[in-house]
């Protein structure tokens, strides 16, 4: 394993791992700086993956979480990461304040929607702020959003 440190007057961390995407000491260093990551990041922050590379999203830009399978993205206006936590892990990380779930695969962020559509056998579609993304808002988590969203 070759070392190479380079000192920058960057107040911002980066790490660049150059090795084989199946390679133990690679996924070993790559899960320690995770940890880390976990450690130094605050309430407001969750890490995610995109395109091999490691970033620390502010939750204030993430428009929803979806579950595909096994696999937990945070979505934004600009990319997609994949997250390490499952869903229900996320939904107790943010709370009721900021976010909703609106289905058994989806926790929106409130302040992201934009608007909200009736569709065919009353399901609801919601719509976010400045992007073409939408998600069903199914019947089971419909009451809640009312309350909490629409206020009634």
């Amino acid at each position: 394993m070759k070392i190479s440190i380079e000192y920058t007057d960057s107040k911002e961390i980066e790490v660049l791992i150059r090795g084989g995407a199946t390679n133990p000491e690679v996924l070993q260093i790559v899960n320690a700086l995770h940890a880390l990551n976990a450690k130094t990041t605050n309430e407001n922050q969750i890490i995610g993956t995109h395109n091999e590379a490691t970033y620390i999203l502010d939750l204030d830009t993430i428009l929803f979480f979806e579950s595909e399978g096994e696999i937990v993205s945070a979505v934004t206006s600009e990319n997609r990461y994949r997250v390490k936590q499952r869903l229900y892990e996320i939904n107790e990380l943010v709370g009721e304040t900021k976010f909703i779930q609106i289905s058994k695969w989806c926790i929106a962020n409130i302040k992201k929607i934009e608007k909200v559509e009736l569709g065919i056998n009353a399901t609801m579609t919601v719509f976010f702020k400045d992007t073409n993304y939408r998600q069903v808002l199914t019947r089971s988590y419909m009451k809640h959003f009312k309350t909490k969203v629409l206020g009634g």
